[in-house]
């Protein structure tokens, strides 16, 4: 996010944000689409952050496009949303999630993070091979499809 500043701005900005977040639950959402690895010396940024924050952390909503988020709870079915992460977090992930109109879908601890920030590339290519404009994702028993 903040890629387009000079280093030192970007270390400042980086530096005041952990004091102000440092303890607290993080829901971290971003994806490595370019193949780029995590920080070194983590599996995932989820990883990273929990490391460098301390508090409760969740990978959440890195698998839904943005743009569609504001339209989920007008959808007729409600869309899910994967998270992995600390039983601590699930509090807060959950009630964002229903509030974004979505239905939370745990998919186990912080450790799994690197999967699921590995499959957003594959749900891209998924949604690229539609070929029907950016998707949402949905598991439902068969009798709610």
């Amino acid at each position: 996010a903040t890629s387009a500043l000079d280093s030192e701005v970007e270390a400042a900005i980086q530096d005041t944000l952990y004091q102000v977040m440092e303890g607290k639950t993080v829901i971290e959402a971003s994806n490595r689409l370019d193949g780029e690895a995590p920080h070194e010396g983590h599996a995932s940024n989820a990883e990273y952050v929990k490391a460098v924050l301390g508090g409760p952390t969740a990978k959440a909503f890195n698998l839904n496009f943005g743009k569609l988020l504001e339209g989920a709870a007008q959808a007729p079915n409600r869309p899910d949303n994967i998270w992995v992460g600390d039983e601590a977090a699930r509090a807060a992930v959950e009630q964002l999630t229903h509030d974004a109109g979505m239905q939370p879908r745990h998919a186990g601890p912080l450790d799994r993070a690197n999967t699921q920030e590995a499959f957003a590339a594959l749900f891209v290519a998924i949604v690229n091979d539609a070929d029907a404009g950016l998707l949402y994702y949905r598991f439902a028993p068969p009798e709610a499809i």
